[in-house]
């Protein structure tokens, strides 16, 4: 099951390199807490991948509290009113806890899969990162619902065209989930430049 994950790892690489447009600079990034937290000083995740890779200018469109289900309607008009050579998209947490728990994650999984689509679909390459750990109980008890909505993201995004997934709670576990959250949800500064180099690794 490894190998298969890593070709499919390396054959979308390679699809990017190959098919990536030569002035891609834009990229858009949509999500929740995570994400807006340092956009007010270019701390964010999203900001920092663009800087790591540099020639990218970007949009990080976070709105704390919000489920797959509000991301997928700032998706839409965020689309409509500009054109992204890449987006990154980062919601999910949310489903798993906070609101109410979606058990079996599917309906999660529906709209992330939608957003992909539909990002794929407007022309942009599509990257989705899996869910980060969480451990601030009792708001968010159910840490085996992040890890069953990763792997269905796992399964379910490299089969869209032009979509792959970035792996963010690997390297967020190096050194372990507390030294990179600030209260057991949300990326602590650590978090963010990890979350930022993990995503640039992969920009075209």
């Amino acid at each position: 099951m490894k190998n298969i994950g890593a070709s499919i790892l390396v054959s979308f690489s390679l699809l990017v390199a190959l098919a990536s447009p030569a002035s891609a600079s834009s990229m858009l990034c949509v999500g929740d807490s995570n994400l807006w937290f340092g956009t007010g000083d270019d701390t964010d995740w999203c900001a920092q991948a663009a800087a790591i890779k540099g020639g990218y200018t970007r949009v990080a469109d976070g709105v704390p509290g919000d489920r797959t289900a509000q991301c997928l309607t700032r998706l839409a008009a965020d689309l409509a009113a500009g054109d992204y050579d890449v987006v990154v998209l980062a919601c999910g947490t949310n489903d798993v806890g906070l609101f109410g728990v979606d058990e079996d994650n599917d309906a999660s999984l529906l709209n992330i899969m939608e957003m992909a689509k539909m990002a794929h679909d407007d022309g942009a390459f599509v990257f989705v990162l899996n869910i980060p750990p969480r451990n601030n109980s009792p708001y968010f008890a159910y840490e085996g619902f992040t890890e069953r909505l990763t792997d269905k993201i796992a399964r379910g995004v490299p089969a869209l065209d032009g979509a792959a997934v970035i792996d963010i709670r690997a390297p967020l576990a190096l050194l372990g989930w507390d030294a990179h959250t600030s209260d057991g949800v949300h990326f602590n500064n650590a978090g963010r430049a990890k979350v930022g180099a993990a995503v640039a690794a992969w920009l075209p």
